[in-house]
């Protein structure tokens, strides 16, 4: 029977939940005396069971996938429940999730954070209501009392501003990391700046991750290819000014872009 009263604790559903995000979450879950059980590739629990128990339902999987375990556990969702994901391109997922059982609660979560944070603490947590439900203001309670800054927005603003946050940012580094790897150079440390060691500690947070992670990050947001579109015309206008030593126009816009 489902939990009705707010001052109860929910039984919490991760699917996904022995990935390195899952698992930080049911840990956390778990530290605040919350029942929290997991359905994995090597579970004997199956998603559909998972969400046929749970009060809140979290799916924690790659992009890719969260489509079809959203569609394999909808129909399963019990009134009352609350059906979530976690994946970082929320368009898709919100409106397959619409799609479960009507008297189901929905919400998006996109936590801006890593695996590797050792608690809420300042940590931002995006939310997207999507069908309303008593267990996104426990969630919100809850992650806010853990110190976390919970923000609500829609999706569709959500993966614009990812767009450039994130799927922008990390492909810059990975490009930059191959881009040194391709000159087949041992660097030595007396000659790299400050500068230099920084963005190489930026792109190694990002190899240090799963590449099929930052594969649905740059190739599953519908907003990023007008982004790198962008990117491609200003990278070939600098280049443009290098090749020619067009001095003034690189200080030109350097400088229109430094005041901005």
């Amino acid at each position: 029977m489902l939990n009705n009263d707010n001052d109860k604790k929910p039984i919490i559903g991760i699917i996904g939940g022995n990935g390195r995000f899952g698992f930080w979450f049911k840990s956390f879950f778990e530290s605040e005396g919350i029942k929290t059980m997991v359905a994995d590739k090597k579970t004997e629990l199956k998603p559909e069971e998972l969400a046929a128990k749970s009060d809140i339902i979290i799916i924690s999987v790659p992009v890719l996938n969260s489509i079809d375990v959203i569609r394999k556990v909808r129909n399963f969702v019990r009134p009352g429940a609350l059906l979530c994901d976690f994946t970082s391109i929320k368009t898709l997922t919100i409106k397959e999730m619409l799609k479960a059982n009507q008297r189901c609660g929905v919400l998006g979560i996109h936590p801006l954070f890593g695996p590797l944070v050792p608690n809420l603490k300042n940590q931002t947590i995006v939310f997207f209501p999507a069908r309303k439900n008593q267990w996104i203001d426990y969630l919100n309670k809850l992650f806010k009392n853990s110190g976390a800054i919970v923000v609500y927005t829609n999706p569709k603003e959500h993966d614009k501003q990812m767009a450039i946050i994130q799927a922008f940012t990390h492909f810059i580094n990975i490009i930059f990391a191959r881009t040194v790897q391709s000159k087949n150079l041992k660097l030595e440390n007396i000659y790299t700046t400050p500068v230099f060691r920084l963005q190489s500690i930026l792109a190694g947070r990002i190899f240090g991750a799963n590449a099929e992670l930052y594969a649905d990050i740059e190739m599953e947001n519908p907003y990023f290819l007008k982004v790198l579109d962008d990117f491609l015309k200003e990278a070939n206008k600098f280049v443009h000014y290098v090749k020619r030593k067009n001095r003034k126009s690189f200080v030109d816009d350097f400088n229109k872009t430094a005041y901005f």
